[in-house]
């Protein structure tokens, strides 16, 4: 390990800025240096290493090799497809289903006007793409072969020749450009339904995770392509399909799934299309009609606009160029996601009141194109948001005053969590506390396929909740995503992706954002459904055999990270888990453990005997830092599972049985159960405690815990500690200023 060190530290970093790159050593050089530190069977890994990723999937004994071959195949794949659509020849048959992020980034690519600009932009795709897969742990093998990776990375664009490249461009790809300006003219009829899955065959050019319209009645539908095979697409429908039928007309939109991203979305109640439930029901009143969709944001509302660039700056996609108030907040407008490489500032609009619709900004692009900016712009939900400068270890402590979690089970800024239990453990209500209390500047609850019953009272409740930060309405820094149970299931799956793709937008401003996913089950349920519809090989208890990936791309969406503003930002999931009696070893749950930094199960144990929150002690775990020393809480739990070992020995011998040592370290555990796990959320007091307290508190309990009493027997070890527990909760009700 030592050699693994040092050959780390003789690697130089590496600046990745395209053309002016710099590269500190060559790529022989870096085999070389490799060769002297290296084991025989890592140098064999890295010496095959390439950028042309094997045509099958072969294990290369890397795991950062084999996501990165797994992308870049995909992403070679979907260059081929597109081609072979533009220039109207038989498609290739395609081994897998290509992720809809790489086959848009494959259209961008194929939709430029020149090599250079294609190839920036694959180029940069690729950096984005290392970055997210790149090892944590600088000293590990992985990392040292994703060092290589980015230097033939920037070796390859290095030699890239501009004058030759851009006329073999225009002469190869002349007739591919002008395809694809009739992208938006596909049409399809109706082929099949089975449920909410539509069959289409279509003429023409689409793509996974295309949007498109099934007209019914008069009405539009709108659905997502899930699957192409030939001529023949598979749809999801977001609304009910009752009527529709054979030969029924399809339109396409060349535009996949997304969210608009602007001003005006905090304190709005949206589904999963980020249609404005309360506009919606002003048009089609209390009972939601099919085919209605609304602005997701006001187009009259005017914002106070300040800008915050000049002309002649320089900017990047995700910069700031000015902002708005937006309730407690100033809103950033920010350069739209999807603008890559540099641009130049033109022209800035003078401050004064604009609508979302105005030109806030004119900037130009590397080619000499003017490109004008608005304060709202759409954005893909199923791809993350990567504008920032680099991804930092989620260590800084949520605080969410809850005494049992911010000790024992801390949740961090930037990190995920997930919340298990049955049905009626509390899994809303701790959810609705946190949002409350936690230390976050914006709280967005996803209700993903819940009761409509909770649904109605999560937003009957939260316009009513005074914000503790502000004293105004919590609904001022929140945004509530509403899917139940009794809508399509689709619309689920709109819903957790409409839901992220917000927090990541406010991210990028510099806030932290808390994100509650209620409840990641019913998404996977409708997943299965899904699956099952298109005739997939199931997986274990039906689910489909990518339920995996599926809910580790959604956690691996949080995270902490600094902008190039320097400023920092955060996105925290927290999902709940509603496994069917409890069990926590369903699939569901099982996939989300492998994935978050922290577990907070609930029991029906402690919850009928009306313990908050319900969460079980012993078999909760956090791998995040807490607000109390670690060594202090590891004394407080290994006391708490012997007394709980106590308990369980004394139902079966009884109480007579033990002795009156075992029986003190059984009250002990009781004690520490009352005074500190257990909280009172409708008191003002005990419902939040701030760090301070739980410090103080906790040492005052520690006292009594690592303190030997001299009791004679279990009659007077009992009475005192009744009579101390009585005091300890009494004084947790008493307010910091009496």
């Amino acid at each position: 390990m030592s050699k693994q060190y040092y050959l780390v530290s003789q690697l130089p970093d590496i600046s990745v800025s395209g053309e002016k790159s710099t590269l500190p050593i060559t790529e022989s050089y870096y085999r070389n240096l490799c060769s002297r530190f290296l084991e025989h069977s890592q140098l064999n890994i890295l010496n095959s290493m390439t950028l042309e990723a094997p045509r099958e999937c072969v294990k290369t004994g890397s795991d950062f090799l084999d996501k990165w071959y797994d992308n870049e195949r995909s992403l070679r794949f979907a260059l081929y497809q597109i081609r072979a659509q533009k220039m109207k020849k038989d498609l290739p048959q395609i081994p897998f289903t290509i992720p809809g992020d790489i086959v848009q980034a494959a259209r961008t690519a194929l939709g430029m006007d020149s090599p250079l600009s294609a190839e920036q932009f694959l180029f940069e795709y690729r950096i984005s793409v290392l970055n997210n897969l790149q090892p944590l742990d600088t000293f590990s093998t992985d990392y040292v072969y994703a060092y290589g990776i980015r230097l033939m990375l920037l070796e390859r664009m290095k030699k890239f020749d501009r004058v030759k490249g851009t006329e073999s461009y225009h002469k190869i790809y002349e007739t591919i450009l002008d395809g694809d300006r009739s992208m938006t003219d596909t049409k399809g009829k109706v082929v099949g339904i089975n449920g909410n899955m539509v069959s289409v065959e279509f003429d023409g050019n689409i793509t996974m995770n295309e949007v498109a319209y099934v007209l019914v009645e008069g009405k539009k539908l709108r659905g997502e392509v899930i699957r192409i095979r030939g001529n023949i697409a598979q749809m999801q429908i977001f609304e009910m399909t009752q009527g529709i039928k054979a030969g029924d007309s399809v339109e396409f939109t060349g535009n996949l799934l997304s969210a608009l991203l602007g001003p005006g979305l905090l304190g709005q109640i949206y589904d999963g299309l980020q249609n404005p439930l309360p506009l919606v029901a002003e048009q089609a009143g209390f009972f939601l009609e099919r085919g209605v969709y609304v602005d997701p944001l006001s187009k009259t509302a005017k914002w106070q606009w300040t800008p915050s660039v000049k002309p002649g700056d320089t900017v990047l996609r995700g910069d700031s160029i000015g902002s708005v108030p937006e309730g407690p907040f100033t809103h950033k407008i920010l350069v739209p996601f999807g603008f890559l490489g540099t641009y130049t500032v033109k022209s800035v609009t003078p401050e004064g009141s604009y609508t979302i619709t105005d030109t806030v900004a004119v900037v130009t692009d590397e080619k000499g194109n003017d490109h004008e900016l608005k304060m709202a712009f759409e954005w893909p939900v199923k791809r993350a948001v990567d504008c920032y400068q680099e991804r930092l270890a989620p260590t800084e402590t949520m605080v969410t005053k809850t005494r049992l979690i911010d000790t024992f089970f801390p949740v961090a800024k930037g990190g995920t969590y997930c919340i298990p239990g049955p049905f009626g453990a509390g899994k809303t209500v701790i959810q609705h506390t946190t949002s409350k209390y936690a230390d976050v500047d914006i709280v967005i609850i996803a209700a993903c396929g819940e009761r409509a019953g909770e649904v109605v009272e999560t937003i009957k409740e939260f316009p009513e909740l005074k914000d503790p930060r502000t004293g105004e309405s919590l609904m001022k820094r929140t945004i509530i995503i509403c899917n139940t149970s009794s809508m399509p299931v689709a619309s689920r799956e709109a819903s957790v992706y409409t839901s992220v793709t917000l927090a990541e937008y406010y991210r990028q401003m510099g806030l932290h954002v808390l994100l509650l996913a209620d409840s990641t089950s019913r998404w996977a349920q409708a997943l299965r459904e899904m699956s099952g519809r298109l005739e997939e090989i199931p997986g274990e208890e039906a689910f489909p055999a990518y339920l995996e990936s599926y809910i580790a791309a959604f956690y691996e969406r949080a995270g902490y990270v600094r902008l190039r503003d320097g400023s920092k930002g955060s996105v925290t999931i927290g999902g709940t888990v509603s496994p069917a009696g409890g069990n926590f070893e369903e699939p569901v749950t099982q996939a989300t453990l492998k994935v978050v930094g922290g577990f907070h199960g609930l029991t029906r144990e402690r919850s009928d005997a009306r313990k908050f929150p319900s969460i079980d002690p012993i078999a909760s775990w956090s791998k995040y830092k807490g607000v109390i020393a670690e060594p202090k809480v590891t004394f407080a739990r290994n006391l708490y599972k012997q007394g709980v070992e106590v308990n369980q020995m004394m139902k079966v011998v009884g109480e007579e049985g033990t002795s009156t040592e075992d029986f003190v370290l059984y009250l002990k555990s009781e004690f520490l159960d009352s005074v500190y796990f257990q909280q009172n959320s409708f008191d003002e007091v005990d419902a939040a405690v701030s760090v301070e307290r739980q410090n103080y508190v906790f040492n005052k309990v520690l006292t009594v815990l690592g303190s030997d009493f001299a009791l004679e027997n279990k009659d007077e070890a009992r009475a005192f500690f009744n009579q101390m527990r009585q005091k300890f909760v009494d004084w947790n009700y008493i307010s910091e200023s009496t």
